[in-house]
């Protein structure tokens, strides 16, 4: 059996990972063509009679989100809920003109199918969140279609000319840190780039402990890939991990302790000119003690 070897905690983490490495592509179909379509305010898209495609609790939702969240969500599609996703994709206006070419490998039959599957992942995922028990059928559903999924995405853009991807490495999907801090990046973003220096409730001094922890595509497996962590300060040597602990010392009080994690494949190439394919640059202000 797949599980067989497996811890429940690993079972869950893992299909956990898949499934947020799944939304984080959706998201990235979903903002790249509505915003080439209708424009970055694509939420307020209307057909040619006037009407709003999107209903009117979707745009509402995703509005208040933003506003309470300013600083977390850095697309709109980010302030989406998973249901938003699948309402949007599987629109019976947009599906056709928009979507289909994405999935029909994986779907032929099309966005009742689709939506269909979406739906099943989607009620695997809710257990996963709110700490409900998950079968093994349902984790290994989640996996498979999960990662079908991303596929068939990856296929569309390996075809197409203007929107291929040149560089298919491992990339940095989300950020999280012990303050609570979750920040999710763009596909076209450079590096992943979080800046807490200008808030005092991120303030460290001294005794305290930081944590960080970065998520890759889970498309790529761990063994493709390793995650080394450094400072402008001096930190230690954390060794292959997604996820540090530093307690913060006196060398470190200043405007700026810069923590980054270079993310580099097994490939004899790389995407960056620095010889790595993924960088994550976070900034913090450390005060002395008081």
């Amino acid at each position: 059996m797949l599980f067989d070897k497996h811890t429940e905690a690993e079972i869950r983490n893992y299909s956990k990972h898949t499934f947020e490495t799944l939304e984080y592509w959706l998201k990235q179909v979903i903002e790249a063509s509505m915003t080439l379509k209708f424009g970055a305010e694509y939420l307020e898209a209307k057909d040619e009679g006037g009407n709003f495609i999107l209903n009117k609790n979707t745009r509402k939702n995703i509005k208040e989100r933003i506003n309470k969240e300013t600083d977390r969500f850095k697309r709109t599609i980010d302030a989406a809920y998973f249901s938003d996703i699948i309402y949007i994709i599987c629109h019976n206006i947009l599906y056709d003109v928009m979507f289909k070419d994405y999935f029909e490998s994986c779907f032929p039959s099309g966005k009742v199918a689709l939506r269909n599957v979406l739906n099943k992942l989607k009620v695997s995922r809710d257990k996963l969140s709110h700490a409900n028990p998950i079968s093994h059928r349902q984790a290994e559903q989640l996996i498979c279609y999960s990662h079908d999924l991303i596929d068939s995405i990856k296929n569309f853009y390996s075809k197409q000319k203007n929107l291929h991807m040149e560089f298919n490495v491992p990339r940095i999907i989300k950020f999280k840190d012990s303050f609570g801090n979750e920040v999710y990046f763009k596909k076209t973003d450079k590096k992943a780039i979080v800046d807490y220096r200008n808030k005092k409730e991120f303030y460290l001094r001294p005794r305290e402990t930081l944590k960080l922890e970065i998520e890759i595509d889970s498309s790529f497996s761990d063994n493709e890939f390793t995650c080394v962590w450094r400072s402008t300060k001096k930190i230690p040597e954390f060794g292959n991990t997604k996820m540090i602990s530093l307690l913060i010392e006196e060398h470190h009080v200043a405007e700026t302790l810069n923590i980054q994690c270079v993310v580099t494949s097994n490939k004899s190439w790389h995407r960056m000119e620095q010889g790595y394919d993924d960088l994550l640059l976070s900034y913090y202000k450390v005060l002395p003690n008081i």
